[in-house]
């Protein structure tokens, strides 16, 4: 979905509207699509990631606001899309990296982005209904994945930050992958990544928002690797997905390493916040390999030139390691990046979205209460809607449950 708004940027409509042809052809029966699949439709892995139902909501979305009109089956597949997402949202099953549950910034983003824009193609109480649980989600995502006053806002000095993912609501904890200790599960509050940009770049959050400035420090600090084609970031710290220390393939462990098209995303966040985001892109440009592919990962260390076999090539200081490549997605965010940069308007951003909210978090007419996401303080003036996709009996009381 990411080449399909790079597409866009590009001008190939046509070839956005092919890409979103063939995934309604792949929409599964209740909405969603599979985690990955082959080109014939077949399911490959069977995770759920959020993120990957809401995507072609917002792609549709995008060319309607370019003038190109929605064909019915296209319609089909977004209201089938956002019944799965009311269903089954907010909180992911995977984030977007096919890891963790919880709320995810960006996951979340995506999803509110897509009600809203997919609500155009609803009418009447279906359409109300999902604008209001947009605005309920969109206002209740820093209760989610913002948090204060922790260790690392201490030692940084701020007010608070976003985090990659909220806790897991069953354990309560953020389970990192791929570490040789399968019980290393730090706090949620200490793990980061650059998931939260996307909420000024969906025209969910002001890109001057002390909240994303704020986090944007600590992710500068933590995350950011100067890898001498230039400044680089890990997905997250403590990742294990990359090679091991001694440069032999990563095998279900090893050692996180620093992604090029995390770069520019940083540098959306950059000419967001009127800076101009050239020092992003060219180093994106510099990482690429001699025949202009872009890599999954580059390496975070000295040269490595292989012995006995490993590793398998020489592993050269900010260039290819031993990831995948091309990586489409990472070509995908290099020709956003450099759109952004001509237009000062990200690509994803739709125009209902940001009619809808102007950047700024909604204040919500109704509180949707689910298991997964209980209602915590219900504000004067809003109502409660307690709901769930079964049938329910509903037991209430007050007074600690005296009376009943």
């Amino acid at each position: 979905m990411e080449t399909g708004f790079a597409l866009l940027a590009l001008g190939h409509t046509d070839d956005a509207a092919r890409l979103l042809t063939y995934l309604a052809g792949q929409q599964q029966n209740d909405g969603h699509w599979m985690q990955n699949f082959f080109p014939d439709g077949t399911p490959f892995w069977q995770g759920t990631q959020l993120d990957e139902t809401a995507l072609p909501v917002m792609l549709a979305a995008k060319i309607g606001d370019l003038g190109h009109p929605v064909d019915p089956r296209i319609i089909a597949m977004i209201t089938a899309a956002i019944g799965y997402l009311v269903r089954h949202g907010p909180l992911t099953e995977q984030d977007r990296w096919e890891e963790d549950p919880g709320g995810s910034p960006y996951t979340l983003g995506v999803i509110v982005a897509a009600l809203v824009a997919g609500a155009a193609y609803l009418s009447g109480p279906d359409q109300q209904y999902v604008l209001d649980l947009a605005d309920d989600w969109n206002h209740r995502i820093e209760e989610w994945t913002y948090v204060h006053d922790s260790w690392l806002d201490t030692i940084f000095g701020l007010a608070g930050h976003y985090v990659r993912v909220g806790p897991d609501p069953q354990t309560g904890v953020t389970r990192i992958a791929n570490q040789a200790d399968t019980q290393f599960d730090p706090p949620s509050s200490g793990v980061i990544g650059l998931e939260y940009l996307y909420l000024p770049r969906l025209g969910l959050r002001d890109p001057q928002d002390n909240r994303i400035a704020d986090t944007t420090r600590l992710i500068d600090v933590m995350l950011a690797c100067n890898v001498s084609t230039g400044v680089a970031y890990y997905r997250y710290n403590y990742d294990g997905y990359g090679e091991q220390v001694d440069g032999a393939n990563w095998i279900g462990v090893g050692v996180g390493r620093v992604w090029p098209l995390l770069a520019g995303e940083r540098g959306h966040g950059a000419v967001q916040a009127e800076q101009d985001g050239l020092t992003q892109l060219t180093a994106m440009l510099a990482m690429r390999s001699p025949a202009g592919l872009v890599p999954e990962q580059v390496w975070d260390q000295p040269p490595l030139l292989p012995r006995n076999g490993i590793p398998s090539l020489p592993l050269l200081t900010g260039q290819r390691t031993l990831s995948a490549m091309p990586l489409v997605w990472g070509h995908s965010e290099l020709i956003k990046l450099a759109w952004l940069r001509a237009t000062k308007q990200p690509v994803e951003q739709l125009q209902a979205v940001t009619t809808r909210y102007h950047g700024q978090a909604p204040t919500p007419t109704v509180s949707y209460w689910r298991t997964a996401v209980p209602v915590v303080e219900l504000r004067p003036n809003r109502d409660l809607v307690v709901e769930d996709t079964q049938p329910f009996v509903l037991h209430y009381g007050h007074d600690g449950w005296q009376d009943v």
